[in-house]
């Protein structure tokens, strides 16, 4: 599989891909709330944003065994 592609998506990979993103959003606010504005604050909302991607890419390119007959 290429670096650009990803297979199908199991339900329990999705529901993982899901609780990232919900721990990440959580973080998120907690930053908006605690951080006033600033080049910083943007730093740091970006690097969240680039480390829920590379999370999310790295469950998505997993190898799924398939059971076989």
């Amino acid at each position: 599989m290429s670096c650009f592609e990803s297979g199908p998506i199991t339900q329990e990979q999705q529901e993982r891909i899901n609780g990232i993103v919900h721990d990440a959003a959580w973080l998120e606010k907690c930053i908006d709330t605690n951080c006033k504005p600033s080049r910083e604050k943007a730093l740091a909302l970006n690097a969240l944003e680039e480390c829920v991607m590379w999370a999310n890419k790295s469950i998505s390119h997993e190898e799924v065994k398939v059971a076989s007959d």
